[in-house]
């Protein structure tokens, strides 16, 4: 292990979301990472729409993944809307720039919704300062490039990044994992909306959700959750 790899872990140990985010009160879908195809060593990114494109970056990397099969099912999904109003389209929209992102912990398995360029930022810290690589760290970056020059970029790696996906729709296994976040944050309602009703003051036929900040919905209404 390198001495940035430790200060790396050391660093990421004691870090909190940004003080201003809002933290939501639901956990992140465990296999968000893997249905974005994200493979950073960081243990935070974020995700935004940016120039019509669903985005991730965790402040040293980006790229893009699909929209209709990741992105959408996930930030447009009832619960997400009720513990974030308005911030789906605060994230980006085909015709505004985005003025939040959705920040993701894996270790802690938490969400957050801070301010665009502050998320940035955060993500950022989070990694040590860019130095020269050594000779050996050289060598293997030079192996991964000559692998990367040498594999062919096929039309399913295309379609993973979400180019296509109007046409073709998202890799089986992207469609897949988008299919398991919506399982899991039904989950996750149901659990909300059971708890709820366990609350209710005999005699009440309309139950309210709580914990959702600056937000209050009536479940009944909601029965197409």
């Amino acid at each position: 292990m390198t001495e940035d790899t430790r200060n790396l872990g050391d660093m990421a140990e004691s870090m909190t979301f940004p003080v201003s985010a809002t933290t939501l009160p639901i956990p992140m879908p465990p296999m968000l990472p893997e249905a974005i195809s994200y493979s950073g060593a960081g243990r935070f990114f974020g995700l935004w729409y940016n120039g019509h494109k669903a985005t991730w970056t965790d402040g040293r990397s980006m790229a893009t993944f699909p929209y209709f099969a990741i992105y959408a099912p996930l930030v447009d999904h009832p619960l997400m809307r009720a513990c974030m109003p308005n911030t789906s389209w605060e994230l980006g929209t085909d015709d505004s720039l985005a003025s939040k992102i959705l920040l993701c912990d894996r270790e802690e398995g938490t969400m957050a919704v801070a301010d665009y360029a502050e998320g940035h930022r955060f993500l950022s810290d989070q990694h040590p300062p860019l130095r020269p690589p050594t000779t050996e760290e050289a060598a293997v970056l030079e192996q991964k490039i000559e692998k990367m020059m040498s594999d062919p970029f096929t039309l399913t790696d295309a379609r993973r990044l979400g180019l296509f996906e109007t046409i073709g729709g998202a890799p089986r296994r992207e469609q897949e994992l988008g299919q398991t976040i919506v399982q899991f944050l039904d989950q996750c309602l149901k659990e909300i909306r059971k708890m709820a009703e366990q609350e209710q003051p005999p005699g009440r036929h309309s139950t309210q959700s709580e914990g959702f900040p600056g937000h209050t919905t009536n479940l009944e209404e909601r029965e197409s959750w």
